[in-house]
Order: C-alpha cells, then structure tokens, then sequence
C-alpha cells in the first residue's frame, strides 16, 4: 500500500530513522551494561529520555496504520463499486445472449414454419394433380410419384420404383432422353 502512497512511505522512512535511535541507545545501553554493569547502565537508561521517544514512535505507528485503514477503505469501497459495475455488465450481456437466443429461434421457427408451409402446398399440388409427376434420383429411379400414375396407368409406387425412367419411354425416344437426362446433371 506504500508504493503509490509517497506520503505513507515517508511515514514509513521517519518510523525506520525513530526506530534506529531507539536501537542505537539500547544498544549503548548494553554495552554500557556488560562493560561497567548494571547500576551504570541503569543511570544510563534514566539519563535517557525514552518516553517522548517512545510516544514519537507510538504516533507515527498510530499515524501510519490509520493511513493504510484510510487507503484499504477507499480500495475496498473501490473493489465493490468494480463488483457492481461488472455485475450491471453481466447483467447486460446475459440479457443480450437471451435476446440473440430468443431471436434466432423465432427466425428458425418462422424459417421451419415457412418451408413446411411450403412443402404441405407441393405436397398437396403433387398429390391431387391428374397429371403423371415423378421425383428421380441420380440414377433416374423414380424415388417419389403421385397418386395419378396408378389412378391412370395401373401402377404402384413400388413398382415405378423398381424401375429406370428409361424402362418406361418408346424404344425409339430412349437416346434422345437419355441425352436431356445426362445434360440437367
């Protein structure tokens, strides 16, 4: 929290500088200690003024925790203003996801609709049509006829199905046939 905080990071150099006086008379004061003994250190340490030091490091430690409670708020009510934001984002591209979902089923349903509406009306002109009508393959087997081909001629499905279209044309018209056949590939 210190690195984009010059003024935490000053509070944290001053507390390092009161630190190291601190540390400085202590450790005078043991070497006062193992050199003359306890009584000289002790006048030492009450020569020292320690308390107003001690109050100094106090304040600044009282200065620099309150600082970084102060930035840990401010990145924290930061935090869950980006928790809402996102929130309201989501919020707005599931509704658009359930929209383009919505919209591309209504576009197939209405495309299905369409072309089974479409298919119901060739259904229905094929199959009530007193004309000869035949569907072929790629082999010209007749793979779908209409109900005119055994009301006129006598003839199942089945058994025009077993059957080239050629076997059904004159002799004498099968090449010229065979020719418009082989040129609609």
């Amino acid at each position: 929290l210190t690195a984009d905080n010059p003024a935490q990071r000053a509070n944290l150099d001053y507390l390092q500088r009161l630190l190291q006086v601190r540390f400085d008379s202590l450790d005078v004061g043991i070497v006062i200690r193992r050199r003359d003994g306890l009584s000289d250190a002790s006048v030492f340490v009450a020569r020292q003024k320690s308390k107003p030091l001690t109050k100094e490091i106090e304040t600044t430690v009282q200065k620099i925790v309150s600082a970084e409670l102060g930035l840990l708020d401010i990145r924290r009510r930061q935090a869950d203003q980006g928790v809402k934001t996102t929130r309201v984002v989501l919020i707005i591209l599931i509704s658009l996801a359930v929209l383009l979902i919505v919209g591309v089923y209504y576009l197939f349903r209405r495309d299905i609709t369409q072309r089974v509406k479409a298919e119901r009306e060739r259904d229905r002109f094929f199959d009530v049509s007193p004309d000869l009508f035949f569907i072929l393959d790629q082999n010209h087997f007749m793979i779908r006829t209409n109900p005119a081909w055994h009301t006129l001629l006598g003839w199942s499905a089945d058994e025009l199905a077993r059957n080239n279209l050629i076997d059904f044309v004159h002799p004498d018209q099968r090449d010229e046939l065979q020719g418009t056949l082989d040129d609609s590939r």
